[in-house]
Formats: structure tokens, sequence, C-alpha cells
């Protein structure tokens, strides 16, 4: 049987094989049988991550209030707060 040495690999080899085994690591989230709610993938070196599914249970969303907490400026007023 022939043994796969990391000594006798080049760095392109390693970072490879180092990239199959993220890439089969990062297929096995959550439980056996239950599908991620997540895609991880690499773009030139840069990790990118897409949701498919929400994270959270329905109705614990975040919503957007009717009126503002917040107001920066005025629309009429003095002109250094406008």
């Amino acid at each position: 049987m022939k043994t796969w040495h990391w000594a006798r690999r080049s760095p392109l080899q390693i970072a490879a094989a180092a990239i199959a085994i993220v890439s089969v690591l990062s297929a096995c989230d959550g439980a056996p049988g239950e599908r991620a709610s997540y895609i991880v993938r690499d773009s030139a070196g840069i990790q990118i991550v897409e949701s498919t599914a929400p994270a959270w249970e329905p109705g614990a969303e975040w919503r957007v209030m009717p009126e503002p907490v917040l107001t920066v400026g005025v629309l009429e007023g003095p002109e250094e707060y406008q």
C-alpha cells in the first residue's frame, strides 16, 4: 500500500488537499439528514457564504418600525440642521 507523506509534497498539493478536506467538512454541517442553511465557497481566495434559508424561526425575524427612532436633520428650520 502506498502512503502519502506531507514532507514529499509541493505546497500546491498540500493546499489542494487542505481545500478538499475543508470542502468535505463544511458540507457536513448540521444533523444527519438535515440540509445546511448556508453554502460556503471560495472565489479567488475570498470566502463567500451564501444563505439558502433563514437562520431564525418564523416570527423571530427583524422588522423595520413604521416611525423612525432617530431623526438626523430637519426638512424645515435652521440651515445648519437641514
